[in-house]
């Protein structure tokens, strides 16, 4: 399986309300299922919950977020899948804004991964929501 493969497999696995549900949907062997689990296990305890729907407002709540702040402080950035791109002066600041939103949104800090392009002048930083996913205590989501 390439990572295409297994990121759908992992969202079946996050909005499937069951294991079965998640076979039905899959045309994968059942194996990979198993695969999938032990290299998330920190988040397999929400596999089969059917919490996907809710993981996608959390991140359509930090994203807007960090948008909103961003143009408070006078950048634009733009939103790309689970990455903000950026011009470069104002990158770190933006990796700030997004600590300090996540940190606001979910109540734990998670890592916030860098990713630099040499060609041009913009730099994307990614969110991922498998680092943020553990600190989710879906009864109190901040939602202010």
């Amino acid at each position: 399986m390439d990572r295409k493969d297994v990121k759908i497999t992992l969202n079946i696995m996050l909005n499937a309300e069951s294991r079965e549900a998640a076979y039905r949907a899959a045309n994968i062997p059942k194996r990979v299922f198993e695969r999938i689990e032990k290299l998330f296990q920190p988040i397999s305890d929400y596999f089969y919950t059917g919490v996907g729907l809710h993981l996608q407002y959390v991140d359509s709540v930090i994203a807007e977020r960090i948008m909103l702040r961003s143009i408070e402080e006078g950048e634009a950035v733009l939103p790309v899948h689970d990455s903000m791109i950026c011009r470069v002066p104002y990158a770190y600041r933006l990796q700030e804004v997004m600590e300090e939103v996540a940190e606001e949104v979910v109540g734990k800090l998670p890592a916030v991964a860098k990713q630099y392009k040499q060609e041009d002048d913009d730099i994307g930083i990614n969110l991922r929501m498998e680092d943020i996913l553990p600190y989710i205590e879906f009864e109190q989501l901040k939602t202010k």
